[in-house]
């Protein structure tokens, strides 16, 4: 994981112990979350879902990578 990445989670486990106080899954809390008012619950629960997707934090900006011709 990036410095940047460790930097933005703030609070590692808010969210899910929000989601067991609330008796939600992690990901019906998120979601729930992510139309908060509160702004820094809004940006956790959006970085939370958009882990959720397997960490890709640059989707849709692949590399495309050509391989090493044979030597």
């Amino acid at each position: 994981m990036s410095r940047f990445i460790q930097s933005a989670i703030k609070n590692p486990g808010r969210m899910k112990r929000g989601a067991a106080r609330a008796g939600m899954s992690l990901h019906a809390y998120e979601e729930k979350q992510s139309h908060s008012s509160d702004p820094s619950m809004r940006s956790a629960a959006n970085l939370g879902l958009r882990f959720a997707k397997g960490g890709d934090l640059h989707h849709g900006k692949t590399k495309h990578v050509v391989p090493r011709r044979k030597r």
